[in-house]
């Protein structure tokens, strides 16, 4: 297996395989969370394009069999609140080696994939003295992806700690609606 890292890919035929593979592998975990964890395919491409984030991509042979993206330019990822990592990170932020690691894929069937992409990750963090973040699902977490990757990583570096920074809740509201909606108090 070997790992590359690229800045932009683009070759259309490594893309269309670099989509396939991440919609493999997030389309199911879509339908089970609550926060949408996949892209559509036009946000796919305009981060595939970011020369700030980085593509590590796990070939056998021709076939793409895993994908990992990080990023230390944190405005480059939607949603990350750049203003926390510059608070609870101000050294790693200063310099900046905070790395965003925005998802990892693989294909399932080549176990040693994951491993890989980890190492190369690593292998850069590790170089800027910096400090890697990814978020996980609930649904994830329940998984034991976690733990598992916690291994993974710390088999490859000395880990100091890997510590739970934020978490998100989501309630539902449900209501026994024995009554007439009255009319003209429709919210929608």
């Amino acid at each position: 297996m070997v790992v590359a890292e690229k800045e932009t890919l683009l070759q259309w035929e490594t893309v269309h395989q670099a989509w396939g593979l991440y919609a493999s592998a997030f389309t199911e975990l879509n339908r089970n969370t609550v926060q949408n964890h996949m892209m559509e395919f036009d946000e796919f491409l305009t981060m595939i394009h970011n020369q700030h984030i980085k593509k590590f991509l796990a070939w056998q042979g021709e076939d793409l069999v895993g994908m990992t993206v990080m990023t230390r330019h944190l405005r480059s990822w939607p949603l990350i609140s750049v203003p926390y990592f510059e608070k609870h990170y101000p050294e790693e932020f200063a310099r900046n080696a905070v790395f965003y690691i925005g998802f990892v894929a693989t294909d399932n069937k080549h176990h040693d994939t994951f491993s890989s992409l980890i190492e190369a990750m690593l292998n850069r963090i590790r170089h800027n003295r910096g400090i890697g973040v990814l978020d996980y699902s609930a649904q994830v977490m329940r998984r034991g992806l976690p733990a598992a990757s916690m291994k993974k990583i710390s088999d490859l570096a000395p880990l100091d700690k890997a510590t739970p920074i934020d978490a998100q809740t989501y309630v539902a509201y449900t209501f026994e609606w024995d009554r007439e909606v009255v009319p003209g108090t429709d919210a929608g």
